[in-house]
């Protein structure tokens, strides 16, 4: 849901009323990938991923 908001292709409403979930939790997903997006190809990030893995295992 987040990703279809980031792309633009449908409004935030039209999302939320797809998924029916409100309106700004579809803004605050949007808002989160915005933010940790650049983590993912930042130098490291699988490693990190890894080792995040490993503790929840």
């Amino acid at each position: 849901m987040g990703l279809a908001a980031l792309a633009g292709v449908k409004t935030v409403a039209e999302i939320a009323r797809e998924y029916q979930v409100h309106p700004t939790q579809v803004s605050q997903w949007k808002r989160a990938m915005v933010d940790r997006l650049p983590e993912v190809f930042e130098p490291g990030a699988t490693a990190q991923a890894e080792a995040s893995e490993r503790e929840v295992a």
